[in-house]
């Protein structure tokens, strides 16, 4: 039996290993470097990012499907840094109303169910009183 190196994808990269090994000081392939991202932790960090993102791809420096795929990410990131920003300023009110003896969201949740029962009942009681109610 021959070991006939068979056509594909793996077949090559296990070439390529066997005649390069890793780790060795035989010839390189030329890096592109990495670039410099900032910190995408604010909405305006990620706005800033976006800027940058369309002005290289008009400019050509990057493909026009990348750069989509980079501002369909960026714009998930935006949505969630977004959620995370209200969830947050909902945590710091919850927490004031607490401190300040003020009803919690559950507590004016209560209160309109109760109102709107009481709205219901007067309803009732008006149309029953009426005479417009069921006979």
């Amino acid at each position: 039996m021959t070991d006939k190196p068979r056509r594909g994808r793996k077949t090559d990269l296990a070439l390529v290993g066997e005649l390069i090994p890793a780790g060795s000081d035989g010839p390189q392939l030329p890096q592109a470097p990495v670039p410099r991202v900032a910190r995408l932790d604010t909405a305006k960090a990620v706005s800033r990012e976006l800027g940058r993102l369309y002005r290289a791809s008009r400019r050509g420096d990057i493909d026009a499907a990348v750069a989509a795929r980079l501002a369909y990410t960026l714009n998930i990131l935006i949505g969630s840094l977004k959620v995370s920003s209200l969830e947050d300023r909902l945590d710091r009110l919850e927490q004031a109303s607490a401190l300040k003896g003020l009803p919690g969201i559950e507590s004016i949740a209560e209160v309109d169910q109760d109102a709107q029962d009481a709205a219901t009942e007067a309803a009732d009681q008006a149309i029953v009183g009426s005479g417009q109610g069921s006979a």
